[in-house]
């Protein structure tokens, strides 16, 4: 992937999304988490401190190496028994119904696929089981939207292939999980564009 993608991206972004209010929202999903659980694009885990007395233990995937080098120092801290797998979450080695939880927090911007992956997350989480995700993506703000178009090749180029305009919250909806609870908005402060937020849940019948 390069130099840049490789090394510099993954620290950047675990610098860049570990403030205040990031915490207070990571907080507030990953500590409805439960059992046994999977957490797509762990990167280098900021969620795991967050992760309650209900779980039975974490897989964190993530195509990144130097991310999980810096997941396995935050692990060593963490309330949970954590254990890592290098790799992206369109193809999840692990068997049908595995998870009770899978946990996304800002990865579904940057996969190849989306609709795989939402596929793929159906497919490991047992029936009954829950998708709890925080994303970023397209506003309905036309002005807002606009922006987010323009910067999207910018930020591909420079965020590990991060989309700015992609709905997230209808291809969850339109997927094969029901969505339980959502909230949209400009949940973190910034720049319009950048903090258009779903938070939610979304379970497998």
């Amino acid at each position: 992937m390069g130099l840049y993608a490789d090394q510099f991206v993954p620290r950047l972004i675990h610098y860049a999304m570990r403030g205040e209010k990031f915490q207070e929202l990571r907080r507030g999903l990953v500590g409805r988490a439960k059992g046994r659980v999977l957490e797509i694009g762990i990167g280098s885990g900021l969620n795991l401190p967050f992760y309650g007395s209900e779980v039975e233990n974490v897989t964190g995937i993530d195509p990144s190496e130097i991310g999980l080098v810096l997941a396995e120092k935050n692990a060593k801290n963490a309330p949970i028994d954590v254990d890592f797998i290098q790799g992206g979450a369109e193809q999840v080695p692990a068997s049908d119904a595995t998870y009770d939880t899978v946990v996304s927090t800002w990865t579904l911007c940057s996969v190849a696929n989306v609709d795989e992956v939402v596929a793929e997350i159906h497919r490991v989480l047992k029936p009954g089981g829950q998708f709890l995700f925080l994303e970023h993506g397209l506003a309905t703000d036309q002005g807002v939207a606009g922006w987010q178009n323009r910067l999207t090749p910018l930020m591909r180029k420079v965020a590990g292939g991060c989309h700015l305009n992609r709905p997230l919250d209808k291809q969850i909806a339109a997927s094969s999980l029901n969505i339980d609870h959502m909230e949209t908005g400009y949940l973190l402060p910034g720049p319009k564009p950048f903090v258009n937020n779903f938070l939610g849940s979304a379970l497998r019948n």
